[in-house]
């Protein structure tokens, strides 16, 4: 079997959830639900405490911030490989 992870199976899920045993993942999603969210569906600001957080299945959840001018720059892509909303400090 090949290491490449292009030439592996696809598997449906978050990669961060399926590296955690059984008992872990359980008690991490209990309460949780899953949601199919539209494209450009803010989760949160930059300066809120984020209601929940979000184990991105498949799609990817960019990180913005605005500049100065207005414009919004793309910072940081998630996909499912991570999670978003867990605060820094």
């Amino acid at each position: 079997m090949s290491n490449n992870p292009a030439l592996l199976p696809y598997k449906r899920g978050n990669l961060l959830l399926e590296s955690l045993t059984d008992a872990e993942r359980k008690r991490l999603l209990t309460g949780a639900s899953e949601h199919v969210l539209e494209i450009r569906t803010v989760l949160f600001e930059s300066n809120e405490v984020a209601p929940y957080v979000y184990f991105p299945l498949n799609g990817l959840v960019s990180l913005v911030t605005p500049m100065i001018d207005g414009d919004v720059v793309e910072m940081a892509v998630v996909g499912r490989e991570g999670v978003v909303g867990v605060p820094w400090a």
